[in-house]
């Protein structure tokens, strides 16, 4: 007996319900690998948790925000890195990059140029010599940022997508030396300064590369550049979001967060506890160099950003997080400056070390 073939219409039929499958099948299987790549960024941020608690074993304190070799004129860029060495150089030896630690302590000659221990400011040196910051170090990066994991060339400095906390500071926070958070400007604090408790204390989060994948206008990756009376009312960095395309940014934007895994300027490296994750970044317009602002953590993840603790462990915060009154000043003054309590809600109070805030769940 001849077997009847399928028909046009039972074929269409069964394209038609493949299709359908696939359709109800594929968000399950991005979501499925966009929750893999987030563990494995909360696990880079975990290892970088045990380099803080191995430093801190060994030295009795944390490593600074930046810190390094200072005493050199301007623009001598070779001859010193005016103490802008970022925090990760520090804890090179704990993360398993000894080699490249050893390289950083070491003085050398490259291509006739003489480097001291310490190396030059990375900022300006980016893709021009010093062995030790070229190339990228994997675990500074999130799997999830994806075009971040695309470096233009070896001799290129590398990217990071981890920062180091300055908590609710937000005036010259790159530059206090009396910082609310543990990682200040030639400051090393250590456990017995944290009392607000470790598991109460951000010590570092996440933000996406804004020097790739043409993120420079964009709220997550970019900076808006210029923007006066943050510290004031830091609600008026929202100004800068474009009311057409809410992704976007307005007026002067860098692109610079992340660029340089080695630099230590605010607009570089650094997270603030001010604006919620994933809000807009702005840099202050007090000064024709004007750095200090607010940077809030931002992801890909869906809904928050992984956050480091000072104990190790890592947490995930929701976008949704109370952040108190945004149009409030920043806490200020001298005596007492530490211990103030934060107007930022439970996500300053989180930023903060020593302000003596009761943290609800979050």
């Amino acid at each position: 007996m001849q077997r009847k073939a399928f028909t046009l219409v039972e074929l269409l039929v069964v394209i038609a319900i493949i299709g359908i499958l696939i359709a109800l099948l594929l968000p399950a299987v991005q979501a499925a690998r966009e929750a893999a790549r987030r563990s494995d960024c909360s696990n880079h941020l975990k290892q970088l948790g045990l380099a803080l608690h191995n430093y801190h074993d060994v030295h009795k304190v944390f490593c600074a925000f930046n810190a390094g070799t200072t005493g050199c004129a301007w623009p001598n860029h070779y001859d010193c890195n005016y103490g802008y060495m970022v925090g990760w150089v520090s804890l090179l030896p704990y993360y398993e990059e000894t080699a490249r630690w050893q390289q950083v302590s070491s003085p050398m000659t490259v291509n006739g140029q003489y480097y001291p221990a310490f190396g030059p400011y990375a900022y300006e040196d980016s893709g021009r010599g010093w062995p030790p910051i070229q190339g990228q170090i994997s675990l500074l990066l999130c799997p999830s940022d994806g075009p971040a994991h695309q470096l233009p060339a070896p001799t290129r400095q590398g990217f990071t997508n981890y920062h180091l906390s300055f908590g609710d500071k937000i005036y010259n926070n790159y530059l206090a030396t009396n910082p609310r958070s543990p990682f200040g400007r030639l400051t090393w604090k250590g456990f017995q300064d944290i009392t607000d408790g470790s598991s109460n204390t951000i010590a570092a989060s996440e933000a996406l590369v804004g020097a790739v994948a043409n993120r420079q206008r964009f709220v997550k990756g970019g900076v808006a550049a210029n923007q006066s009376g943050l510290s004031q009312s830091p609600i008026t960095c929202y100004t800068r979001v474009d009311p057409n395309d809410r992704s976007l940014l307005t007026g002067t934007v860098w692109a610079t967060r992340g660029r340089y895994w080695a630099e230590g300027h605010a607009h570089v490296q650094g997270i603030t506890t001010v604006l919620p994750p994933n809000a807009p970044s702005c840099a202050c317009g007090e000064a024709q160099y004007c750095y200090w602002g607010v940077y809030p953590p931002n992801s890909n993840h869906p809904g928050g950003v992984n956050v480091l603790m000072c104990d190790a462990s890592v947490r995930f915060v929701s976008d949704t997080i109370d952040t108190g009154n945004l149009a409030a000043p920043e806490p200020d003054g001298i005596n007492g400056f530490v211990q103030m309590k934060s107007p930022y809600g439970v996500w300053g109070a989180l930023g903060s070390m020593a302000s003596g805030e009761t943290i609800p769940s979050f």
